[in-house]
């Protein structure tokens, strides 16, 4: 057996402003009869991102022929969404998969300035030290 080969291309494309389209492009490469098979898919993600806000829809298709509608949204560090709302919006004969997340970002490894913070020149105010566990 050998592990999935795939070839993945992600640009961020910048709109304008705060407006963004994430691509991410995956195609598995099958070299030999008994691999792991990864599955294709082509996700476009239009978003707009503030500091402290941010919403976008991905839309994917999976193999080619699985479409998928999605939206989430972050407040701050909290994020919660779907990539699956078309399991929702549109009525299906058969489910295919449906997904809620939800996510809190947290910061724990924020130290206080040490006095021996190497500066060269620049500000100090991104420069913490190490973190003492």
């Amino acid at each position: 057996m050998e592990v999935p080969q795939v070839c993945i291309f992600k640009p961020i494309l910048m709109l304008c402003g705060n407006v963004f389209i994430n691509v991410n492009f995956t195609r598995r490469i099958s070299l030999m009869a008994r691999q792991f098979q990864r599955s294709n898919s082509i996700i476009l993600t239009p978003r707009v991102e503030y500091k402290w806000f941010e919403v976008g829809t991905p839309l994917s298709l999976i193999e080619d022929q699985l479409f998928g509608l999605g939206m989430y949204m972050r407040f701050g560090p909290l994020t919660v969404g779907s990539e699956q709302l078309n399991a929702w919006l549109i009525k299906q004969s058969t489910l295919q998969s449906g997904d809620v997340y939800l996510s809190l970002r947290v910061f724990p490894f924020k130290t206080k300035k040490t006095a021996h913070s190497r500066t060269n020149g620049r500000s100090k105010t991104n420069d913490y030290g190490c973190y003492k566990f």
